[in-house]
């Protein structure tokens, strides 16, 4: 598998380096909005652009790609993809296109259990109000974590709250998220089910970015080939 690396960050340079030990090549590496003009003969022989730079460089970057008929794998959170517009890129050029809010595989299971449990509290009308605690190191730009905003809009899909809040903020309709920047933390995600009588808590720790990386190269493989929009959920296998 040819790859372009765009944001060489920690994850840029993790995603390099595990990419290198699988046995695939990295072409190109672009740093942040990348040097498209030097770059455009790389995207002509790559298969793939792992995209992992800054939110204001997250469609461009995506667009750029598709539009050179490259497929794309986004890992750059704090951005909304345009997905109608997307979705007819990548049909015209032959493309896939992949985003999520966190590659990790243990994470996409909390998001899988967090999605049932709120459906079970929802159906069954049980008394448990949620809330969001989220962690990470000193050096992530956007909080809350775009993990936190998924989990909390699984939530919200299920139940009778209309939104989400950065806390101390206080209201009725809305979950609470947390975030903490603190050290080298390299991510950390609590949601919390408060009842009267008891909780019920489920929590991912990384202890390492190379489940990350290990995640974006498989979310790569599987995409490589393919026409149109995937979710980490298809990579994976899990239920929507």
């Amino acid at each position: 598998m040819k790859i372009i690396i765009s944001g060489y960050g920690r994850m840029g340079h993790l995603i390099e380096k595990e990419a290198i030990r699988q046995g695939d090549e990295v072409i190109g590496i672009f740093n942040e909005a990348g040097d498209w003009d030097t770059g455009q003969r790389a995207l002509d022989k790559a298969d793939v652009l792992i995209d992992f730079s800054e939110p204001k460089f997250g469609e461009a970057n995506a667009l750029r790609a598709l539009s050179a008929g490259c497929s794309v794998v986004s890992g750059t959170t704090g951005w909304t993809p345009e997905l109608t517009a997307i979705r007819q890129i990548t049909e015209s050029r032959n493309v896939a296109f992949l985003t999520a809010s966190n590659f990790s595989v243990g994470v996409n299971l909390l998001f899988f259990l967090n999605k049932k449990l709120s459906q079970l509290v929802n159906d069954h009308q049980f008394d448990y109000r949620p809330r969001i605690e989220e962690t990470h190191h000193i050096h992530k730009l956007d909080a809350p974590s775009g993990t936190a905003i998924s989990l909390a809009k699984q939530i919200i899909n299920n139940s009778s709250f209309d939104g989400w809040q950065m806390a101390p903020l206080v209201s009725p309709n809305k979950i609470n998220i947390t975030s903490f920047r603190v050290g080298e933390v390299t991510g950390h995600h609590l949601v919390t089910y408060l009842g009267t009588n008891d909780y019920i808590r489920i929590e991912h720790e990384a202890y390492n970015r190379v489940g990350f990386a290990q995640g974006a190269l498989l979310a790569a493989r599987f995409i490589v080939g393919k026409k149109g929009v995937f979710t980490i959920e298809e990579v994976l296998g899990l239920p929507f």
